[in-house]
């Protein structure tokens, strides 16, 4: 589009603040925009935002970068995972390892879990083997191996001697760089009269999030797309009546558009969509008539991780999308592959640059090969 329509003297605009302006001029006599911040600024109180920037652990970053090194040694056997299936596992990793599988690893302790399994009837169903049992055991992370341990041991105390390893310490479930940003920020903001919608993409980060807010003894309530549509509404408006509930756990595109949560002031992102209207119409929720205190933004995103280089690419394109159209939101939707490919190569890029991954830079890796 900018090399077709936006032409000056001497070719083709150099500079894309000249070149935004002038798809601006282009498109103004077809596009009439009324933005909430233009018509309602004397109604709604105006928002903020801020991004914490987090630092993986070292068994963070080691879980991290054996993605892309496993990745890059299969490669070479063509045995590798799709793009789409490593950008997954990424993401997973940059927002907490437990949603990865890397704990019992060996040929001894999936041979006992599958046996124990079959042996007391955790997985029922006809011609339900030890093999189907060992299949459905690889598609677990680590989160779900911990949850199915406890629930069985929460039905017969008796398993605790046989499943107690699989239980994990409070240590593992709160050491991503995220729940330490939590741990040490949510007290605060209760503290100064604040209450929070806390969003992910991920219900399973939900989960691990409701697991962390409970060992801080933080009253909280949660909605998700497996919450009955006959809830939702007394879900909200339970939330909005009473103070002591300081958190509300929502999954980022689930629930409709029309949430009104006004009883929040705060609106934490544990994780960001890859369409950042997603995250705009999330934060909208709060963000309407009825709200009566300024809205805080907070968006937490892993330094040296996909997380940022998606974070990085919202604000590029939202920059984009804000100097040609005046608003901040764009439909992501239908170029998601190929921005998946550019958060992909920046890294593998970084990867092989750091210590760990110049064994592997001895072996040429091309950016459309990931």
């Amino acid at each position: 589009m900018l090399e077709h329509f936006v032409k000056i003297e001497g070719g083709v605009a150099s500079n894309d603040a000249v070149a935004y302006e002038k798809l601006k001029q282009l498109f103004a006599p077809f596009v009439l925009r009324r933005r909430k911040k233009e018509v309602l600024s004397q109604v709604i109180p105006p928002k903020h935002f801020r991004v914490e920037l987090v630092k993986m652990n070292k068994s963070g970053r080691q879980v991290y970068e054996s993605v892309l090194s496993n990745h890059i040694k299969a490669k070479k056997f063509g045995t590798s995972q799709s793009r789409e299936h490593l950008f997954t596992n990424l993401r997973k990793a940059a927002h907490h390892p437990l949603l990865l599988r890397t704990r019992y690893p060996s040929s001894e302790e999936k041979e006992h879990l599958a046996s124990y399994f079959l042996q007391i009837g955790a997985f029922r169903g006809e011609g339900c083997t030890k093999a189907k049992i060992l299949e459905e055991l690889e598609r677990y992370n680590d989160f779900q191996i911990h949850l199915t341990a406890l629930q069985l041991i929460e039905e017969n105390p008796l398993r605790k001697e046989q499943l107690n390893r699989y239980v994990l310490p409070e240590e593992s479930l709160f050491s991503s760089a995220k729940f330490v940003a939590l741990r040490r920020m949510l007290p605060g903001l209760i503290e100064n009269g604040h209450r929070m919608l806390l969003f992910s993409v991920w219900t399973s980060c939900l989960d691990l999030i409701s697991c962390l807010l409970e060992a801080l003894n933080i009253k909280h309530m949660r909605m998700d797309g497996s919450s009955p549509v006959s809830e939702r509404q007394s879900l909200i408006d339970e939330f909005n009546s009473d103070p002591s509930v300081h958190v509300f756990l929502l999954s980022t595109k689930a629930c409709g558009l029309g949430i009104n949560l006004t009883a929040a002031d705060t609106c934490i992102f544990h994780d960001l969509d890859f369409n950042p209207t997603n995250d705009a119409q999330a934060e909208d929720r709060c963000h309407r008539i009825g709200q009566t205190k300024p809205v805080t933004v907070i968006r937490l995103v892993t330094e040296d991780s996909v997380d940022s280089d998606i974070y990085d690419l919202q604000q590029s394109k939202s920059r984009m999308s804000k100097m040609i159209m005046g608003t901040e939101n764009e439909d992501w939707n239908t170029h998601a592959s190929k921005h998946r490919g550019v958060v992909l190569k920046s890294a593998l890029d970084r990867f092989l640059r750091s210590p760990n991954g110049k064994e592997n830079s001895k072996n040429t890796i091309h950016c459309d090969e990931i």
